[in-house]
């Protein structure tokens, strides 16, 4: 920091006076920190835009600890930069129900962890904004079904090939980032690009991130901070569309236009360190013309229930590159996964993809991944939402721990 830097306390603050210590608590994050009163006037100071200069002259015969207390409020996030406002709000929100009984990431602390973190935004979405419904979704579900403490009880029976033992290291191990800050009153371009941010920092710290969403363009933003980390990155695409599509209106340029669910891979299939692109489980009359694209190969669903029927394997992965998934619920049949907004009949179900997982991830350094497009809306019985945690415990089952 400069001194020259001007800082405000941030909005999100609480007070709490009633403990012998005053307990102030950033409800952005959720922390909660035990402060003096001396430290508590610094804080206050910042009501109003100070700069280091002025704190430094106000607090004179703290001049041999001043800095290390800004250190401390910034870091926090109990005050930011005044001149730079959107830094503030690229952060997570801590979450009551941590999935699996994970514990919070302490990001100033923490490197090289498995994090969940939740993105609750669905407006990249043509239809149906409730995909940003669903990380909370996922956890309510998880706790109330009584997974909440899964690392410390017994695997539940995923099917067989699976790694249990190394699933079970990784929930001892995982770590519940709670979800990107989104307010309503942000843009959309604001917001993927927070996403980004968010994701950059993630794997910036060595971290193998997966991302439950909300909606597929939240993908892009993904995988792009993915492939700044990663520069040979190989993306796994279970789908049961290309999102490789184009509109009239997405051929208007103007200064506002940005992807979407529809279009998030073309974009993607852009990124120069993106390398190949594998799409699985493709199907209907609206991917009828699709033609090939480089960098990229598809596994039609017909030809995937064909090959895993006569237990052949995919031939043509790239070995010893970094990998990341990105998971499309309507990848399955509807019947199996009503919770989705663009359902297409003829789709996998869950003994095809648990047998391609382990086919396609078993020994594969799987950097990062992210779970989309389930629409609360629309699921029947609570059947989608299950069958998201099972695919998600898969997924987890091939992470490799690195910090156990």
């Amino acid at each position: 920091m400069k001194t020259g830097e001007i800082y405000i306390q941030s909005p999100f603050l609480n007070f709490d006076q009633s403990a012998p210590k005053v307990v102030v608590s950033n409800l952005i994050s959720g922390r909660s920190f035990e402060m003096g009163e001396t430290v508590v006037s610094m804080l206050r100071f910042f009501k109003k835009p100070r700069s280091l200069d002025e704190f430094s002259q106000e607090f004179s015969a703290y001049s041999g600890h001043y800095q290390k207390i800004i250190d401390f409020l910034y870091q926090r996030g109990l005050i930011y930069d005044a001149e730079s406002p959107e830094a503030f709000t690229i952060g997570t929100v801590a979450v009551k129900n941590r999935l699996f009984g994970a514990g919070m990431l302490n990001p100033e602390k923490e490197e090289n962890r498995i994090v969940v973190t939740g993105i609750p935004f669905g407006k990249g979405h043509g239809r149906s904004a409730n995909a940003a419904d669903f990380p909370d979704y996922l956890r309510e579900y998880a706790q109330r079904i009584g997974l909440q403490a899964l690392s410390n009880s017994g695997m539940p029976y995923l099917g067989p090939g699976l790694d249990y033992d190394n699933l079970k290291t990784v929930l001892k191990s995982l770590k519940d980032a709670g979800n990107i800050f989104i307010n309503t009153n942000e843009s959309t371009p604001f917001i993927y690009e927070k996403i980004y941010q968010v994701a950059r920092n993630l794997f910036e710290k060595g971290n193998r991130p997966v991302f439950i969403g909300g909606d597929h363009s939240v993908s892009f933003p993904l995988i792009r901070a993915a492939a700044e980390k990663y520069p040979d990155l190989h993306i796994l695409h279970f789908d049961a569309h290309t999102d490789t599509y184009t509109s009239p209106y997405d051929q208007i340029d103007h200064v506002h236009k940005v992807h979407h669910y529809g279009n998030f891979m073309l974009h993607v299939l852009k990124l120069e360190n993106v390398r190949k692109v594998w799409q699985f489980g493709i199907r209907g009359l609206h991917n009828a013309l699709e033609t090939g694209r480089p960098k990229r190969t598809i596994y039609w669903a017909e030809e995937l229930k064909s090959i895993l029927a006569k237990g052949e394997s995919i031939p043509d992965l790239s070995e010893n590159v970094p990998f990341y998934v990105t998971f499309d619920i309507d990848v399955f049949d509807p019947p199996i996964a009503p919770g989705t907004a663009s359902p297409v009949v003829g789709g996998l179900d869950y003994s095809e993809i648990r047998t391609l997982l382990t086919s396609l991830l078993k020994n594969r350094n799987i950097i990062g991944a992210d779970l989309v497009e389930v629409h609360k809306q629309y699921d029947t019985g609570d059947v989608t939402v299950q069958l998201a945690i099972t695919v998600l415990l898969n997924l987890l089952s091939h992470f490799k721990v690195d910090n156990p």
